[in-house]
């Protein structure tokens, strides 16, 4: 579609919310970052533009956002998103949800490191 804006998902969400009488809260942040994260390529300058509205307005990150968060492809946003869990101070051994994610892009992170030494 030549010509058309670009669609701010961010911004048409919290219009729709504010629209029905709600504030964004986690849960409708989280729609929001996977949205962004599984759109084509994924889009994580909108996941992190995400992140920080959630961090000003007081909004935590719970045990849905980490595993959103762990969808990075490069080496950049897997220091980014372990930076968000630490700053998070959640117990991601409690649960599989986070648990599992957390796991696997920790070895992917090694495995990266190892490659890149070569």
């Amino acid at each position: 579609m030549r010509g058309e804006q670009p669609f701010d998902l961010h911004e048409v969400g919290a219009q729709a919310l504010e629209e029905a009488g709600h504030g964004p809260n986690d849960v409708s942040y989280n729609c929001l970052l996977n949205a962004s994260v599984s759109s084509g390529s994924g889009n994580f300058h909108d996941a992190w533009e995400t992140i920080a509205v959630m961090e000003k307005t007081g909004v935590a990150v719970d045990h849905y956002t980490i595993p959103i968060m762990m969808k990075v492809r490069n080496h950049k946003d897997v220091s980014l998103a372990l930076q968000l869990l630490d700053r998070a101070c959640l117990d991601v051994c409690a649960d599989e949800i986070s648990m599992l994610p957390v796991q696997h892009k920790g070895i992917w992170a090694a495995q990266w490191k190892e490659t890149s030494n070569v």
